[in-house]
């Protein structure tokens, strides 16, 4: 436990002050441990609301509430495109989000997917909203939002 407030933004990860551990910490490991209870790995679903730890913390998302999962993408036709939005923390440089894309949603393969153009703007101090358009294809596809640290 600590007894500090985190203050953003942080980008990356720091050095620990000499009252913690010597392991370096990324954002996401302070923000695991604020929640006041044991939330496991970054894969666990702690409040069994369908989505790991990680990608809550990558979606604005309150592990411990099973009602809140941030703001979670959104996927519109748009024109001869669809519209694949979705938000990206712009306080922590080590997430990396990818569109993917498959023609069987069992098996994959899942791939980055290819778009015609995007945009990025500000939702607030933490987050930016990325809109990705993506062409309208004959076959059938998936799309996912894919999250790695």
């Amino acid at each position: 436990n600590y007894d500090r407030d985190l203050w953003g933004p942080f980008i990356g990860s720091r050095v620990p002050e000499a009252d913690e551990s010597s392991v370096i910490k990324n954002f996401s490991d302070y923000w695991m441990e604020s929640w006041g209870v044991n939330l496991g790995a970054k894969t666990n679903d702690y409040d069994l609301d369908g989505l790991g730890n990680l990608l809550e913390y990558a979606l604005g998302g309150d592990p411990t509430d099973g009602g809140n999962v941030g703001m979670p993408p959104v996927f519109q036709r748009d024109g001869n495109s669809f519209e694949y939005a979705h938000v990206v923390r712009n306080d922590d440089s080590d997430l990396e989000y990818t569109v993917q894309s498959s023609t069987n949603l069992v098996t994959g393969p899942w791939e980055t997917a290819s778009y015609t153009a995007s945009s990025t703007n500000s939702v607030d101090p933490v987050f930016n909203g990325v809109s990705r358009w993506l062409p309208i294809q004959d076959t059938n596809a998936f799309y996912r939002l894919k999250v790695e640290q």
